[in-house]
């Protein structure tokens, strides 16, 4: 890819997302300009066709068994039915749930104890398929589940092709797939290089990093679990100032990591599938909700499918921070001009359908709906008076004004909003009201 194309790509990131992306750009123009390289040096078409197949993809969900003394690392490999090339992997260091988000196709799943830690399968280590094996076919939007791989002390099968992860050309290496595992903030998958990959590149985040829901700490059933869902360009260590000063006896974060260039819709969804998992897990009675900028459409969308059409009862509070309710203009511009098209920029393109489809609902007052934005901004370019980046228009949109429980607004602009102490005070006065 020539640099001014990716030029052209920041220019319209800081023209749409103001000082929200503008900053990260600012910063880390090179890293940015990595990212691209880190893709395998894809042009521009073969990343839009990467971004094209992700558009709607498979969801496989399953969970590692063991009944032997082995303690893992486990290796989870899915790979092509007709070419038998991986197409994805994860690294689990004990037995837990893993998800898999792909393209569709006709997938087998192949895991193995990495007992020398090589990332070679080695004919001496535990392994066993799926099935015997049994072939996946995983259509778009579907959602499989129940993919159990279990290991005994006997477990042992053989590949007809060779596992080899470091002789991988894009050596994902990525995380286990959300569903509680436990990271540390300072993680380098939070860094501002894939926060971007997200945005630009969201498949390539998903083989490298994998998202999802992720814990601090260790389940704890005698705290509140806080989810907490970035925005745009963003990662959960936008959270950290949030995590160091809520009441850490009372309540646990967790946080919601995904690639922020994908259709929020879709990014709903796979939130939704995940958080029922750790329900039936975990059985916690209570769930509060915080999501800033874009972060506070994806979880409307997850709150809507959650609660309404799974009739599920634990989402209790939800807070809104500089969330662009009625869209972005800015959005239209980047989703007709940019050299790659991010989904995500047609969803907050104003009378988008998903913006509509999220208000179709009310969510009040079955969950308490507590609004913050920001009104110091002076924005770039094209922006209306608000944080720099969210309108005024758009973070009081009158149908999610009306349902608030209250609204708050802050002198802060777009990012300043997640460092106020102002914001701090009232968001913990309002975890602990009728706590």
């Amino acid at each position: 890819m020539k640099f001014k194309r990716i030029f052209l790509l920041v220019w319209i990131a800081a023209a749409f997302f103001g000082g929200c992306i503008f900053e990260t750009v600012k910063k880390d123009m090179k890293e940015l300009a990595k990212t691209f390289k880190t893709a395998g040096k894809q042009s521009l078409t073969s990343i839009k066709q990467d971004i094209n197949e992700f558009r709607r993809p498979a969801y496989l969900k399953g969970t590692i068994t063991l009944t032997s003394p082995d303690k893992g690392p486990f290796i989870v490999v899915v790979y092509s039915d007709a070419t038998r090339e991986i197409a994805d992997f994860t690294i689990l260091n004990s037995p837990q749930p893993f998800l898999f988000i792909l393209p569709p196709g006709e997938y087998l799943i192949f895991a193995f104890v990495d007992a020398n830690n090589n990332r070679v399968y080695d004919k001496n280590e535990l392994s066993n398929f799926y099935g015997s094996p049994d072939r996946i076919i995983a259509k778009p939007s579907q959602v499989i589940k129940d993919l159990y791989i279990g290991f005994s002390e006997t477990s042992r099968v053989y590949p007809v092709f060779q596992v080899d992860l470091n002789a991988l050309a894009d050596k994902p290496g990525k995380y286990a797939g959300g569903q509680g595992t436990i990271v540390s903030i300072d993680d380098n998958m939070f860094s501002k290089k894939y926060a971007a990959m997200g945005l630009w590149i969201p498949s390539v985040f998903l083989r490298k990093i994998g998202g999802g829901v992720l814990f601090l700490e260790a389940y704890d059933p005698d705290k509140i679990p806080i989810l907490f869902v970035h925005g745009s360009g963003g990662s959960p260590k936008d959270w950290d100032y949030f995590f160091k000063r809520i009441d850490r006896r009372r309540f646990q974060p967790w946080c919601f990591y995904y690639p922020s260039g994908l259709p929020l819709e879709k990014i709903g969804t796979w939130l939704n599938n995940e958080i029922k998992d750790l329900h039936a897990r975990y059985r916690f009675n209570r769930l509060y909700v915080t999501g800033h900028s874009i972060g506070g459409l994806v979880s409307r969308s997850f709150i809507i499918k959650n609660v309404f059409e799974d009739r599920q009862d634990y989402v209790k509070k939800f807070f809104s921070i500089a969330t662009p309710w009625a869209g972005i203009e800015r959005a239209r511009f980047g989703a007709e001009r940019a050299p790659v098209s991010v989904s995500s920029w047609k969803d907050i393109t104003p009378g988008s359908g998903f913006l509509e489809s999220i208000f179709e609902t009310a969510i009040t007052p079955k969950v308490s709906f507590y609004l913050f934005y920001g009104k110091k901004g002076r924005g770039l370019l094209f922006s209306s008076s608000g944080d720099g980046a969210v309108s005024i228009e758009s973070a009081l949109y009158s149908r999610a004004q009306m349902e608030a429980t209250k609204t708050y607004g802050f002198n802060e602009d777009h990012t300043g909003i997640l460092l106020s102490e102002d914001v701090l005070k009232i968001y913990n006065d309002l975890l602990i009201a009728d706590d």
